[in-house]
């Protein structure tokens, strides 16, 4: 059985933008899960509500307020109604 929180992080490219998806499982009877996207200094830049089934979320690179965010090492984490991810890594290259 995977371990509960984001098992995969791929890179592709799409119409001249790139993308991040994040591939994602949540413990069985979830009814909300949140990926949080956190600059290394511990600013929250993304935030998206997640269908706990869905397994899979595809993400643009931008921060919330729909700006391009910068290359560099961002973490992020799996927040759901019981409980958290362990905080992995992500890098954005350009």
């Amino acid at each position: 059985q995977a371990e509960d929180g984001i098992r995969d992080v791929e890179r592709s490219r799409g119409l001249g933008d790139v993308y991040k998806r994040q591939v994602y499982a949540v413990p069985g009877g979830t009814a909300r899960a949140t990926i949080r996207i956190y600059t290394v200094s511990g600013r929250l830049v993304f935030a998206a509500d997640l269908p706990p089934d869905a397994g899979d979320y595809t993400w643009n690179l931008t921060s919330q307020r729909g700006e391009r965010l910068a290359a560099g090492l961002y973490l992020y984490v799996l927040v759901t109604d019981r409980g958290a991810s362990t905080v992995g890594r992500l890098v954005i290259e350009r």
